[in-house]
């Protein structure tokens, strides 16, 4: 009868505490949208160097394009689209304020983000956007592996 015993008493010190869970992926999610949040900032800033810390080697940018009626599809690596953002002389800042995120965690150390965000210049309201996001945990730190988004220009009235 001891040797039931010994098992199940591990099992109880050994379960995991769904509060533990609850509160890791709550943190997770809030280090996620504070990464979301710096790369959106430091990209509206052309800030390369603060973007390219966020990213994992080999990551890669991508978003289709409607122009006058035909959409093409754009993708590169983060690090050549670092380079022609630093290639730009005089670029139009922008902010790009997210109204609400859709996050999905697996494992603790893969995420999907969806940010339903509005793309502003001087604080008008251009276009918006759904950017999409893959980040992966490094070591403890949650880095971006890919991004994307679908731009919808604001109809002026």
């Amino acid at each position: 009868m001891s040797i039931l015993l010994i098992p199940l008493q591990l099992i109880t010190v050994d379960a995991q505490n769904p509060d533990n869970h609850s509160i890791n992926e709550t943190n997770d999610k809030e280090a996620i949208k504070r990464v979301i949040e710096l790369f959106l900032v430091s990209a509206g800033n052309y800030d390369v160097e603060t973007m390219s810390q966020l990213f994992l080697p080999d990551a890669n940018i991508g978003w289709p394009s409607n122009r006058d009626g035909k959409w093409t599809t754009k993708s590169m690596t983060a690090e050549t689209w670092f380079e022609n953002l630093k290639k730009r002389t005089n670029p139009t800042r922008y902010t790009e304020p997210v109204s609400n995120y859709t996050i999905h965690i697996s494992a603790g150390h893969l995420a999907f983000v969806l940010a339903d965000a509005t793309y502003c210049i001087h604080g008008t309201p251009m276009a918006h956007n759904m950017d999409y996001f893959v980040l992966m945990k490094d070591d403890e730190d949650w880095k971006i592996l890919s991004g994307s988004f679908t731009s919808t220009p604001i109809e002026k009235k």
